[in-house]
């Protein structure tokens, strides 16, 4: 697993790459909410190159999605390969989570 972070605009991108499970699950919520500590109040993740999620993985960014909710900010996720998708939909994710096709629809949400 391997996150990279950039900035456009107001939006803070982070790439996360590889499988997210239990073995890096606590670097992923450190990491995203270190960003969100740090005054992000646009979050986007791209999961394009996500392979695979756990539960572990998902908690992870659960929590993110609950912190930057409480400071009024907003978290979308974007590029969901077709098998991450049915485990956010599997596990009821999708309806409390706003997933989105692409950047250009999480720009827009973000506005």
């Amino acid at each position: 697993m391997n996150i990279v972070f950039s900035h456009e605009n107001e939006i803070e991108v982070a790439k996360l790459s590889g499988r997210i499970d239990t073995t890096n699950s606590d670097e992923v919520q450190t990491e995203l909410l270190g960003k969100i500590a740090s005054g992000a109040k646009k979050l986007a993740i791209d999961f394009s190159e996500v392979t695979y999620i756990s539960s572990a993985g998902l908690r992870a960014i659960l929590s993110s999605v609950k912190e930057i909710t409480k400071k009024e900010g907003k978290l979308a996720i974007f590029a969901m390969q077709d098998n991450i998708k049915d485990v956010f939909d599997m596990s009821g994710f999708s309806a409390i989570m706003n997933i989105l096709p692409d950047y250009n629809a999480t720009k827009e949400f973000m506005k």
